[in-house]
């Protein structure tokens, strides 16, 4: 069977981009020749977008040609039950603590919105994984906590269902497709050669959220695996420190980001810090001529408090005093570099 796997749509009505990711994540599975699509959590923003959404989407979840395996999660945790109808393909996995879906030569499970991975979810995990073929979970969790800050989107202080990469390896499961963790796809192999995936947002629903969103694919006839490039929303941002005599590289790494980015929809903007020897309006027109239009928060400054810096003068006059280092320009350089980067994190009252 080929699996795709996505999480944390967010659907919500007052959100038109949530909407078309999901239009695209069906159009990706068309294309994919997808089997199954896997949604591994807050498939919606809230109970009340679901009840909002639902008699619209019932066409889009219908006639697919696959099925979609949906698991509540934290934010859409009360949106599903036995009467609720959104489309003839969903197939929402609400059955507590586990619910399990089993097909010729494959086992999914699912563990729908609880606040922790206890002792009785890991016995009823394990009581499914004996089943014969690939075995695939679904998890809405947080992972060893601690894997990033700023992962979660806008929930970092939610660190719903911890559980740790180890206890995880113990339950005999092939792949763990997993929701919660927005800010981009991260696989990770298990100590028991299983692998662990957050896809991602498949949209950016904030600027935590940076760079092109992704899907992941899985054969579970082949055991080959592939992450997919959307053609959805997204934020990024380019943000760097300049020191002196980095500049003209940095206007060409700018240029270079800035043509990335050309012809998608994206949210970008560049964010230039540091100190300059160049001119700061001369600077800034050349950031912004290879910027092409993206918007640059121009925050550098020139060396000049830098130059008249005390400790930076003495140490100047004892470069100029010592005959015996040959290559003045070049130490004189790292030094300046060393502190306009400290004066650029206020390490030094200029």
């Amino acid at each position: 069977m080929r699996v795709l796997h996505t999480s944390d749509i967010h659907l919500s009505a007052a959100n038109p981009r949530t909407l078309a990711a999901l239009e695209h994540i069906l159009d990706v599975a068309r294309q994919e020749k997808a089997d199954t699509v896997t949604i591994a959590g807050d498939m919606f923003d809230s109970a009340a977008d679901a009840n909002e959404l639902r008699p619209q989407l019932r066409d889009l979840l219908s006639g697919n040609g696959f099925e979609i395996l949906v698991l509540p999660g934290n934010h859409d945790a009360t949106a599903f039950t036995e009467n609720t109808f959104y489309g003839s393909d969903v197939d929402t996995l609400i059955d507590r603590p586990v619910t399990a879906r089993e097909y010729e030569d494959l086992l999914i499970a699912g563990v729908p919105f609880r606040e922790r991975f206890d002792d009785e979810v890991a016995l009823r995990i394990r009581e499914q994984s004996g089943s014969a073929g690939t075995k695939i979970l679904l998890l809405h969790c947080t992972l060893d906590v601690g894997l990033g800050s700023g992962g979660f989107g806008e929930e970092d202080a939610t660190r719903y269902m911890p559980v740790s990469s180890a206890r995880l390896a113990g339950l005999g499961f092939d792949y763990i497709l997993a929701g919660h963790f927005h800010s981009w796809l991260h696989e990770q192999k298990l100590a028991n050669g299983g692998l662990f995936v957050y896809p991602g947002s498949p949209v950016s629903l904030t600027r935590r959220e940076r760079g092109r969103r992704s899907a992941y694919l899985i054969d579970t006839t082949s055991r080959k695996t592939r992450v997919i490039e959307l053609s959805t929303f997204y934020y990024d941002e380019l943000e760097f420190t300049i020191s002196p005599g980095t500049e003209k590289a940095w206007v060409k790494q700018v240029e270079q980001w800035a043509e990335r980015h050309k012809g998608q929809d994206c949210d970008v903007r560049v964010i230039a810090r540091g100190f300059t020897e160049m001119p700061e309006a001369e600077l800034k027109q050349e950031i912004e001529a290879a910027a092409g239009g993206i918007p640059v928060d121009f925050r550098v400054r020139g060396i000049e408090n830098i130059l008249r810096y005390p400790i930076y003068q003495r140490f100047k006059q004892r470069l100029l005093d010592d005959d015996e280092i040959t290559d003045k320009q070049t130490v004189d350089m790292m030094v300046l570099t060393v502190v306009s980067r400290l004066a650029e994190e206020g390490k030094l009252d200029l």
